[in-house]
């Protein structure tokens, strides 16, 4: 790893993915029901001086709403937020889902 640790794959924890002067970017890493235990991202919270100081928080299907700045947002289908000029956010149909197995699923609302 980036900080010298050795890696685990397996575990749960909270690592850096990316660690910069303007970009911060979380994962919080927790075993499932589909890993059979083993570790897989469960959120990402991506914030840094690039977002002046707000914090994005986006979990899987099972792991909670999208918060920004801590409050949930995007709570219908489709939706989308703005967050000043510095992004936006958007819950849609559009994409793909990484793994063919999850089609299946439909979004929350």
């Amino acid at each position: 790893t980036f900080e010298g640790a050795p890696p685990s794959f397996y575990g749960d924890g909270e690592f850096y993915i990316v660690r910069s002067d303007t970009v911060m970017i979380q994962g919080r890493y927790l075993g499932t029901k589909y890993t059979k235990g083993l570790a897989a991202t469960s959120k990402v919270a991506i914030g840094g001086a690039f977002l002046q100081g707000h914090v994005i928080t986006v979990g899987s299907m099972d792991s909670g709403p999208i918060l920004v700045d801590g409050k949930p947002v995007l709570s219908s289908f489709p939706s989308s937020y703005v967050l000043g000029n510095l992004a936006t956010i958007n819950y849609n149909g559009e994409g793909k889902l990484v793994d063919d197995a999850t089609d299946e699923w439909q979004p929350q609302n």
